[in-house]
């Protein structure tokens, strides 16, 4: 990659590069006097799940300006590329520690550092205590893994934020998210953007095309690239017993609705040979199977975003196995529906036992007014008008004067 004539800008990144994450990440947009170069490093923090992801079932692509970093030569051949000043921001945050020495590496050599969020969730207000409590009654086995996994992380955390240079300038993609940034830093240096939710919404604004299925919004919660990374396998979801709880589930809102099909958005990271259940998968294709249904069905995933924007009816589902994984995946969903004022379902161990008929107070009745409020809040901005994103950020940059043209 030729770093000449350009100003650059360097995203430190771990992730696979998919269809989806090419338009998550704009990496095809072009700048007349920018380069936004993308170091995936993920070869270097987990090979083993680098090597994973790279089969063909998994659906990589490639581009020019998404470079693999598989090695410390590579990355020694690219860090000779680098012009004397560069702005770079870090994709991987607090959880890995290469990463962190990458990052102060560059503030020293000539980087200056800024942070793009897509936006945060909304506070959960869940506490320690909350889920000892829980826990030390139903699972005094787990409680212990996640005293030391707490603890743990909050080490990794607090290790990675002392070897990280603080960013100069920050970006936020949702009202919720600049308020916070806006208490927590000068207020000159946070600037407003659009969440790549929001962004996708607004490029892809049809009249819909109403069909008759119901679509779940798939995560792979069974086997999340997330938590292979983050956790390194540490949390586990039994495969056989979440598809089957949600398979039952499908089946017996199916019975009360016949005349409805139901279509599994597929996760962008699930690979098109991992079927677990007899119902109809589609790939790389969430955002119109969300538009033309008639329902959606989710956990915590970010495109149900895109059901609030579109005004979808949402019911959330939730089992209590998910404790397994984090206690925030089950607080999430629950948060989620008191905003939006949908319907939510929690699947417990005898759940199917008392449940032979779906009864849901106003199933296709979505609350005009708190999605409204949901979407200025945690999707966009008041007014939901389109605030820009790279263009947004490198015309901030710009402004900066940091690389004299």
């Amino acid at each position: 990659m030729n770093y000449q004539k350009k100003k650059i800008l360097i995203v430190i990144e771990a992730n696979p590069l998919t269809k989806h994450t090419v338009v998550r990440m704009g990496l095809d947009t072009k700048f007349k006097k920018w380069k936004i170069v993308y170091w995936n490093v993920l070869n270097i923090i987990n090979k083993d799940i680098k090597k994973t992801y790279s089969l063909k079932g998994f659906r990589q692509v490639k581009r020019n300006n998404f470079i693999e970093i598989n090695s410390f030569r590579d990355l020694k051949k690219e860090i000779k590329k680098i012009p004397k000043k560069f702005y770079y921001l870090n994709h991987i945050g607090y959880k890995s520690i290469f990463s962190s020495i990458l990052d102060r590496y560059f503030s020293q050599v000539g980087g200056k550092k800024i942070y793009v969020h897509p936006g945060l969730d909304p506070d959960l207000k869940l506490t320690f205590f909350q889920v000892f409590n829980d826990l030390i009654i139903n699972n005094k086995t787990l409680l212990l893994k996640k005293i030391f996994n707490f603890l743990r992380g909050k080490i990794i955390f607090k290790i990675n934020e002392f070897i990280q240079a603080r960013p100069s300038i920050l970006f936020a993609g949702n009202n919720f998210t600049y308020q916070l940034f806006q208490r927590k830093f000068n207020t000159n240096c946070v600037f407003k953007i659009d969440s790549a939710e929001f962004e996708k919404f607004i490029y892809l604004k049809k009249l819909s095309k109403k069909k008759n299925y119901i679509v779940f919004l798939d995560q792979v919660l069974e086997g999340s690239f997330d938590h292979k990374l983050n956790y390194k396998g540490s949390r586990k979801l039994n495969k056989e017993i979440y598809w089957n709880n949600l398979n039952r589930l499908f089946n017996l809102f199916l019975s009360n609705y016949k005349k409805t099909k139901l279509i599994v958005a597929a996760h962008p990271r699930r690979n098109i040979a991992d079927k677990p259940i007899k119902k109809r998968f589609i790939y790389d294709n969430t955002y119109n199977l969300v538009k033309n249904s008639k329902l959606v069905f989710a956990h915590t995933s970010l495109s149900t975003k895109y059901a609030v924007l579109l005004k979808k009816p949402i019911i959330f589902i939730t089992m209590d196995i998910f404790k397994l994984l984090s206690f925030g995946n089950k607080k999430t969903s629950e948060v989620y529906s008191k905003l939006l004022g949908t319907n939510i379902i929690n699947i417990s161990d005898n759940f199917f036992e008392k449940s032979k008929r779906i009864k849901l107070k106003k199933l296709l009745y979505i609350d005009k007014v708190k999605y409204k409020k949901f979407a200025e809040q945690y999707i966009n901005f008041p007014g939901l008008k389109p605030q820009g994103r790279w263009k947004k950020i490198l015309k901030v940059l710009e402004n900066d004067n940091f690389i004299k043209d």
